[in-house]
């Protein structure tokens, strides 16, 4: 499994995904105290397996109902979160970064925002914007935009405004965007 804690365990602004057991795949604990977390994708078993109390700190968000989420802003039996595969994106560990159109994105509200927490696992601030909402789980999505940087031909050729050119172009994220 992902977790295990034999006592109480706080998961706040945790992703737990894609792990694998037979009860508590990604997360199993006696007592659980979670905050703005995700459980999703949970093989061969459920995502939680707590045998005391949950006590929600709300925003949560799991694809089935064995975590016990009752708080503001919990959901349970979720659909998909759509969190990328892990992968190197920033920061010092690999991580599942949440679609741009993610339910998870901007799920909490500014002022829900935990001030216990104010970086992701990457280093990343949150929320981002600043004073924005935060995203649900371990990994603040950029909403930052893309820098854009038109190169003319080497022939020095010039383009009247409002002129339509055909070019063919790529996109890359530089290293460690998103």
């Amino acid at each position: 499994g992902g977790v295990f804690a034999n006592g109480a365990m706080s998961a706040t602004q945790v992703t737990g995904a894609g792990n694998s057991a037979a009860l508590g795949a990604n997360l199993a604990a006696a007592s659980l105290a979670p905050f703005g977390s995700v459980f999703a994708g949970p093989v061969g078993g459920t995502n939680c397996s707590v045998s005391d109390a949950v006590t929600s700190g709300g925003h949560n968000w799991s694809t089935d109902g064995s975590c016990g989420l009752t708080g503001t802003g919990d959901t349970q039996n979720g659909a998909d979160p759509q969190l990328g595969p892990l992968g190197a994106n920033g920061g010092p560990t690999m991580t599942r970064l949440p679609a741009i159109d993610s339910p998870l994105v901007d799920a909490i509200p500014n002022g829900s925002c935990s001030a216990t927490v104010p970086a992701d696992q990457r280093g990343a601030p949150r929320p981002s914007p600043a004073g924005g909402a935060c995203d649900i789980g371990a990994v603040e999505r950029d909403h930052a935009s893309p820098t854009v940087t038109l190169v003319t031909p080497a022939d020095g050729a010039v383009y009247a405004q409002d002129q339509v050119v055909d070019a063919d172009y790529t996109c890359a994220d530089e290293p460690g965007g998103s």
